[in-house]
C-alpha cells in the first residue's frame, strides 16, 4: 500500500480536496477507496478513531474463548496459568 502525505484545507461544505498530484502519484481512479488520517495542523490526532479502534479490540477479544491444554507436570508453568487466569478474570474477560 503507498502512501502520501499532504495538506489540504477544509471547505465551506466540510469537503477535503486531495492535490491532482498525488492522485497521479497513487494512481488513484473515480470509485477508489482511500484510508484518510485526519490531524489537525496543531498535531493533535483526533480522538474518536482511537476509541473506535481501541472499542473493536475490546470487542474482539471478549468473544475469544481459551483453548483447553493437557495439564503439566511443571508446577510453575501450572502456577503462571492461575495467575493469568486471574488477571484475565479481573479485567472483565469470562474464561
Amino acid at each position: 500500500m503507498s502512501a502520501v502525505t499532504f495538506v489540504s484545507k477544509l471547505k465551506d461544505d466540510d469537503s477535503l480536496t486531495i492535490p491532482k498530484s498525488v492522485v497521479e502519484e497513487l494512481g488513484l481512479h473515480p470509485g477508489d477507496e482511500v484510508r484518510v488520517y485526519v490531524e489537525a495542523t496543531d498535531g493533535t490526532a483526533v480522538q474518536a478513531d482511537y476509541d473506535r479502534v481501541i472499542a473493536d479490540i475490546l470487542d474482539e477479544a471478549s468473544r475469544l474463548k481459551p483453548v483447553p491444554r493437557p495439564s503439566s507436570s511443571d508446577t510453575h508453568e501450572d502456577a503462571f496459568g492461575e495467575i493469568m487466569k486471574a488477571k484475565f478474570r479481573k479485567q472483565g474477560f469470562e474464561l
